[in-house]
């Protein structure tokens, strides 16, 4: 019986991408430990023939997806820079490649779409034979990599993403390669974290670099080899410097940044509250928002309450004809510039990236607690670094009476 510390020796920038799946993402976050098991020869060549009958009509239809239409997006000249960006469907996720990397937008860069096989198969046309040729080589460290001794659920699920994901993983490898052979000078970008295309490109030795769109999830957090499945990226920018130290003291040959923030000057009797996304749905978070809004307009506080993006703000509707509170409208403004602009003394959200933004730029955030979804692989410490609305009511209403200093209570969660 073992636990899944043995993975470390064996996993590599290389073959991450047969442990990138749902189930052994969940199994990497587990400690508990399991039976070791070897693929005995007869189930080996089960496993080979399966693979062959999936493998092979998923890489003619990602071959076939390169010509219709027939359209080219890359046609660059020798030494051509051009920054790819993964798309992840969301275009906030992308806010912070033109705020720290082209915010003049004269760089050439490219969106790619990469959970969309009509999309990614049109940047640049690879010859089937080459798709092949990486096809095999990852085929060839596959049957490597399962045949040494694993535990018997994490080998089940590798075998499960070998299937899944060999395709897609080798059109990604030929891609990049066959852009890097032309001499374009390429860096990847992406607001995510792991998957695929990122794999590929850190494979081929594309400068590969994490602009985290929010508090990062760190798989394997409560497991025994965190960070296992996390890319091996050049540069990452977060949001906090926890999250900062943290990945220093993992990622020895990963250049690691912290966003920059401006700090408030002006504060008024004023809060913000950000809204999840699914605020909507839980009844419980409901009666928080509603509890909270009538504590501060009782204070003679001015509220402003922002959508989450991906809401479509209904819910927010009661609120709207309240005096002293205002509804503001989704867009990609900087949560720290909102903050100042409005001159806000406390912020309000569920569980956010909103709570670490707002206390860096000298504002008490105050974290409520029914939020969905619930988050337990982010490393960010939401409980010393907020004040909760549940635990930490008397300490708030002193706060807002006057009765308590606030630079001492922002300076204890800053600690």
């Amino acid at each position: 019986m073992r636990d899944l510390a043995y993975l470390k020796r064996l996993i590599e920038p290389s073959n991450q991408w047969m442990i990138y799946g749902k189930t052994s993402f969940q199994l990497l976050d587990n400690s508990g430990q399991d039976s070791f098991q070897k693929l005995h020869s007869t189930e080996l060549i089960i496993f080979k023939i399966k693979l062959f009958f999936k493998f092979f009509p998923q890489i003619i239809y990602i071959y076939l997806n390169q010509f219709y239409p027939r359209k080219n997006r890359i046609n660059g000249a020798q030494n051509e820079e051009l920054d790819l960006i993964a798309n992840l469907e969301r275009d906030y996720r992308h806010s912070n490649y033109f705020r720290h990397i082209n915010p003049a937008k004269t760089k050439k860069h490219l969106f790619i779409k990469i959970f969309n096989v009509s999309n990614f198969t049109k940047l640049r046309r690879v010859s089937f034979k080459i798709i092949l040729i990486n096809s095999y080589e990852n085929y060839i460290q596959a049957m490597s990599f399962i045949q040494q001794k694993h535990t018997k659920k994490i080998l089940d699920a590798i075998l499960i993403n070998i299937s899944n994901n060999i395709a897609i993983y080798s059109y990604f490898c030929a891609l990049f390669n066959g852009m890097k052979k032309a001499n374009l000078c390429l860096n990847f970008y992406t607001g995510g974290g792991a998957d695929l295309a990122t794999y590929a490109a850190i494979k081929e030795k594309i400068p590969s670099h994490h602009l985290a769109h929010g508090l990062i999830d760190v798989i394997g957090l409560n497991g025994p080899v965190p960070l296992l499945a996390y890319p091996r990226f050049d540069s990452v920018f977060v949001y906090s410097q926890d999250e900062m130290d943290y990945l220093n003291s993992h990622l020895k040959e990963t250049k690691v940044q912290i966003y920059p923030i401006r700090q408030i000057v002006n504060k008024t009797n004023a809060v913000m509250i950000f809204m999840q996304n699914k605020i909507n749905f839980s009844a419980m978070a409901n009666e928080e928002l509603n509890d909270i809004v009538k504590f501060f307009l009782e204070n003679k506080y001015k509220i402003y309450i922002k959508a989450h993006p991906e809401s479509d703000n209904k819910h927010l509707d009661k609120f709207s004809l309240i005096p002293n509170i205002t509804i503001l409208e989704n867009s990609n403004e900087i949560t720290s510039e909102i903050i100042i602009e409005k001159e806000i003394s406390y912020t309000i959200a569920w569980l956010s990236t909103t709570h670490c933004e707002s206390l860096r730029s000298g504002v008490i955030p105050i974290n409520m607690t029914h939020s969905w979804p619930p988050q337990p692989l982010t490393y960010y410490p939401y409980s010393r670094r907020s004040l909760s609305w549940d635990k930490d009511r008397e300490t708030i209403e002193l706060l807002v009476n006057k009765q308590t200093k606030y630079d001492v209570a922002l300076n204890k969660l800053l600690a």
